[in-house]
């Protein structure tokens, strides 16, 4: 039927288009299909998300530091309510809970010793991700100098999540004067190069993991070079 009208004397008036036999036709290859065939849908399950990908840490560079700064990848979640930040210092048995909202993807913790820091994500329901976490990376073990020509032969052994290593040298036993290496070797032993005959040298070394967290100061260890 494509159209119909009241008739002036009763009734009704339709007017009709003729189908082809055709579009009765049945081919079983395109109209049928098993019932198994029909692609199920799958919802988001708001009582569960996704863990931040990555946590970093800015790396202090200085001997001493008051505070680190903590940024993490932003999960992608229409249920995503905000993120939780603990953080444990070296000196401390149990995690602590930082206090400031986040819903952004930074912080800055203040500490002034190794701290280790985890992270999750919290939904809107209330459910929690697994953590991410940034562990306080262990020293080098072993340390030890050796007096090389023209420099200093550092040694020791790396802890396996160790990448890189900063590297504090003084000309003498104090701490507080000495100055952060521009190379962070990543390897020992490791030389180091420059010095004239007869420099005496102390130094401490700082591990720093994949993410940029750092471990306590190791040393001071000393050699002269020849």
């Amino acid at each position: 039927m494509t159209g119909w009208r009241l008739a002036p004397d009763g009734g009704v008036d339709l007017t009709l288009a003729e189908e082809d036999p055709a579009i009765w036709d049945w081919d079983s290859a395109v109209d049928e299909r098993a019932t198994g065939d029909s692609p199920s849908v799958v919802l988001p399950n708001p009582g569960v998300i996704a863990a931040p990908a990555t946590i970093n840490v800015e790396t202090p560079t200085g001997v001493s530091f008051a505070a680190m700064a903590i940024s993490w990848a932003a999960v992608g979640s229409a249920y995503l309510s905000g993120y939780e930040l603990e953080f444990r210092p070296v000196s401390v048995a149990a995690w602590q809970g930082y206090g400031g909202a986040l819903s952004a993807t930074a912080a800055s913790i203040a500490t002034s010793e190794p701290t280790a820091f985890r992270l999750r994500a919290v939904a809107r329901s209330g459910a929690v991700s697994g953590w991410q976490e940034a562990a306080i990376p262990g020293g080098v073990t072993a340390l030890a100098a050796l007096g090389i020509a023209g420099g200093v032969r550092l040694s020791g052994i790396l802890p396996p999540e160790v990448v890189r290593l900063q590297v504090f040298e003084a000309s003498s036993a104090n701490l507080a004067q000495a100055v952060k290496l521009a190379t962070e070797p990543t390897a020992l032993p490791w030389d180091r190069t420059g010095l004239s005959v007869a420099d005496a040298r102390w130094y401490w070394l700082r591990s720093v993991s994949a993410e940029g967290n750092v471990s306590a100061l190791i040393g001071p260890v000393t050699a002269t070079a020849i």
